[in-house]
């Protein structure tokens, strides 16, 4: 993950995840190693005709950020909003990845929760 600055704070993730389908049309990842950064996640893909298809993502993320309590409450608001950015940046490029080998064409949204 590219280091996050903002500020006087720099975060640099480290994670390892293990993903794997325990449904056919279930994508599910998890932590499965060491760092300071950790994800659980789910991906389900349906159907919503022959070019279309609904893709629902939860993810969870936690991390490890080692500063002091005054300087967390000012940066907490900030590094979840560059999170939620990131999230978002990355659905829109896996929209235009599944676009580009089967031309279709959709939105991406995302959902806290």
């Amino acid at each position: 993950m590219a280091p996050l600055t903002r500020g006087p704070v720099t975060f640099r993730g480290k994670y390892e995840s293990r993903y794997y389908f325990p449904a056919e049309n279930v994508l599910e990842w998890r932590p499965s190693g060491p760092g300071n950064l950790r994800m659980h996640g789910r991906a389900e893909f349906s159907a919503q005709g022959p070019r279309e298809t609904r893709v629902g993502f939860r993810q969870s993320i936690e991390a490890d950020i080692e500063i002091n309590w005054l300087l967390a409450a000012l940066a907490g608001p900030i590094v979840n909003l560059e999170m939620q950015r990131r999230i978002r940046r990355y659905l829109e490029r896996a929209r235009q990845a599944l676009e580009a080998m089967g031309g279709a064409s959709g939105t991406a949204s995302s959902r806290r929760g």
